[in-house]
């Protein structure tokens, strides 16, 4: 979440506390306005504990510019009957569910800046979902589609630009345990992925609605 767009501050959610104070302290190196954490298992994220942050980051900014949803559940590759349903529910819940509820609550707040960006990450290229990609790929296509229907609802009436990033092939934890195989050479960094997600939110006018902007990394 952004609120100021390019010299705002930053809220950073996420459940891991550790990983909050590791952000925190890269953006205060860079002589950033310190970000504002929220430690929430996005699992467990209701409709009031959304309405409450809303409400909380309505008294601190009055707006915001930005949200970008990047949270996400390692896959398990292997074929949908096998699925572990907890597993299911799990990643429908963080990388689904809660990207609506979240999107639905701070709806209010990015209509009151002159224009803002809501990005969802596609865990998956879309056009050709493989066998064994499970919810992963499930998630991926119903984010886009979400991306798609909000804007056309919302086009007309706000300034609020819904786009989907498909990063690619990023060395990060998950993927690691995804792709336990994989060289890490041939991935990209988290910064150089990044690229996308910041071109969208300090500049809107340079991305499609609903448009997949791809990532600087190699496809998945």
């Amino acid at each position: 979440m952004v609120t100021g767009a390019a010299g705002g501050s930053v809220v950073l959610l996420d459940r891991q506390e550790r990983a909050l104070d590791r952000i925190y302290d890269q953006i205060m190196a860079l002589g950033n306005a310190p970000p504002i954490q929220v430690l929430q298992e996005l699992a467990d994220l209701t409709t009031e504990t959304v309405d409450l942050l809303a409400s909380q980051l309505n008294e601190e900014f009055g707006k915001l510019d930005g949200l970008v949803h990047a949270a996400g559940e390692p896959p398990r590759l292997t074929p949908l009957e096998h699925l572990d349903p907890g597993h299911w529910s799990r990643l429908i819940s963080v990388q689904l569910h809660a990207p609506y509820l979240l999107t639905r609550g701070l709806l209010p707040l990015l209509r009151q800046a002159p224009q803002a960006s809501v990005i969802f990450t596609l865990w998956h290229r879309l056009g050709h979902l493989p066998a064994y990609w499970g919810a992963t790929g499930v998630t991926s296509a119903s984010l886009q589609a979400l991306a798609e229907i909000w804007n056309e609802e919302t086009e007309a009436n706000t300034e609020i630009m819904f786009f989907t990033v498909e990063p690619g092939r990023v060395a990060s934890s998950a993927r690691a345990q995804a792709c336990p195989g994989e060289d890490p050479a041939t991935l990209a960094s988290p910064k150089t992925a990044a690229s996308s997600y910041l071109d969208l939110l300090l500049n809107p006018a340079s991305g499609v609605r609903a448009g997949v902007r791809p990532g600087a990394a190699p496809s998945t």
